[in-house]
């Protein structure tokens, strides 16, 4: 049979619970099982209840231990779920971040170029202007053609092209005007650049 000793070992310290001997249970050289002090008796159960207060003790510790492992557990996956979460939504953001970073640089590229060449292209246009006139006027005047042709707009333009047109023995009558139009007339026929327009679209304020 199993004593009570084995069962529960705090209570092996009393005389009354050891192993169960020749049939008087606790009996010691014919002495009453209990006959113990008062004081001994009192010290034994300070023990006994001391000793089960360790293994609660320890158990309880094991137990909160678990616990507290489970909770930490628990809040590193919730954590490394949200930092997967901000992870793909901060790499969302910083490509449309990037992605406009990139647009409004081009943008301002293009504005600062257009700003830099705009001048230049203002002094091109006129000159590229005269000389697609004067390629139209060479077809345009036949070897034959008899009358004046009138040349009209900015004086510098207007007597650049006479004297390119001075080999064709024409008589060329040059009417400065205000404005940046070029203007090629005669009795046949009367051609106007395009000037101000497209100055105006470098500018953006074109139709």
């Amino acid at each position: 049979m199993t004593s009570l000793s084995t069962m529960l070992p705090e209570l092996s310290i009393f005389p009354l619970f050891g192993p169960l001997g020749n049939g008087t249970e606790g009996s010691k050289s014919g002495q009453p099982a209990n006959h113990i002090s008062e004081e001994e008796l009192a010290s034994r159960i300070a023990t006994a209840h001391a000793l089960g207060m360790a293994k609660g003790g320890e158990s309880a510790r094991a137990e909160i231990a678990q616990e507290l492992n489970e909770v930490r557990a628990s809040h590193r996956n919730e954590l490394e779920t949200a930092r997967k979460i901000w992870v793909e939504e901060a790499s969302d953001q910083s490509i449309r971040l990037i992605a406009k970073a990139l647009a409004d640089l081009e943008a301002g590229i293009s504005h600062s170029l257009q700003q830099v060449l705009a001048p230049f292209i203002e002094k091109m246009i006129p000159l590229a202007a005269m000389n697609e006139l004067e390629k139209i006027l060479e077809n345009a005047l036949k070897d034959d053609f008899k009358g004046s042709l009138f040349l009209s707009g900015p004086e510098d333009l207007v007597t650049e092209l006479k004297a390119r047109l001075e080999a064709r023995e024409l008589d060329v009558i040059i009417e400065p005007t205000p404005g940046v139009e070029l203007k090629a007339r005669s009795n046949d026929f009367s051609i106007t650049t395009r000037i101000k327009s497209w100055i105006d679209g470098i500018h953006g304020t074109g139709p």
